[in-house]
């Protein structure tokens, strides 16, 4: 659609038209799509309701000790995981955050209280500090984490795993189940620590997700960008419409080929 005066952009519009009449829009469009798919990400959080401490806990009912939502996943390289608590993270000294991961050969420990859908057979760490650490049940090694992996701000953290870590025991990485229970240390080992679990009684499916584009991948973009801006200000010459050659105005006002 064309207007008078100032440039003005109706893009669900301008788009179909451009579509119809342009070979060039359609290869530009298709450049551009290209590079933006690196920046789309399709992320699942589970949510879980606040104050839902277990009947078994025997530990403080300190918010930073119940979830409110939890996440996972998985760009083909590292694993994110994280949670939203009820309360800032660390208010609990002895709070202790477990994920465990679900690679193909989890094991339910907790029926006894509950909870026979939790099954994993790997578990990642964090304190209310930020200290992180975890073990492999199968091969019953421990697992280091680098330097920094995780980060927490106010009632919410993150943890990232490189997926080196957590090889597969019959799972795809981008299937592995994840489930998060946080512990109150100050209670006698066992399961009268664990105060929350989210999901409650299963584990939540790690989200395939695609990686941060990279610098580069924005260079890549611009001359895309630049090209379809240009076809756009090409479309407002009425000759395009008539392809390249010349037009004429019909005593209708219409653009004549």
């Amino acid at each position: 659609m064309l207007h008078d005066g100032p440039d003005q952009f109706d893009g669900p519009r301008w788009i179909a038209t451009a579509y119809r009449g342009s070979t060039l829009f359609r290869k530009g469009a298709v450049f551009v799509a290209t590079c933006l798919c690196a920046a789309t990400v399709h992320a699942v959080t589970v949510t879980d309701p606040a104050g839902d401490f277990i009947a078994s806990f025997a530990g403080a009912h300190s918010g930073d000790l119940d979830v409110l939502s939890a996440f996972a996943n998985f760009d083909g390289v590292t694993f994110e995981i994280g949670a939203t608590v009820n309360g800032l993270v660390g208010t609990l000294p002895s709070a202790l955050y477990v994920f465990g991961f679900n690679r193909g050969a989890g094991t339910s420990n907790f029926a006894a209280i509950g909870h026979p859908g939790v099954v994993f057979d790997a578990v990642i760490t964090m304190t209310g500090t930020g200290v992180t650490g975890g073990r492999d049940l199968l091969s019953n090694t421990a697992l280091v984490l680098p330097p920094g992996a995780a980060h927490i701000s106010g009632a919410s953290f993150f943890i990232d795993i490189p997926a080196s870590l957590l090889p597969s025991a019959g799972f795809a990485p981008a299937s592995y189940g994840v489930n998060l229970w946080p512990r109150d240390n100050a209670v006698a080992a066992g399961n009268a620590q664990i105060s929350d679990f989210a999901p409650d009684n299963s584990d939540l499916a790690v989200s395939q997700i695609a990686a941060v584009p990279e610098p580069e991948t924005y260079l890549l973009l611009a001359p895309g960008l630049f090209w379809l801006g240009a076809l756009m200000r090409k479309r407002k010459d009425p000759r395009d419409r008539c392809g390249g050659g010349s037009s004429r105005h019909s005593t209708q006002g219409r653009i004549q080929c």
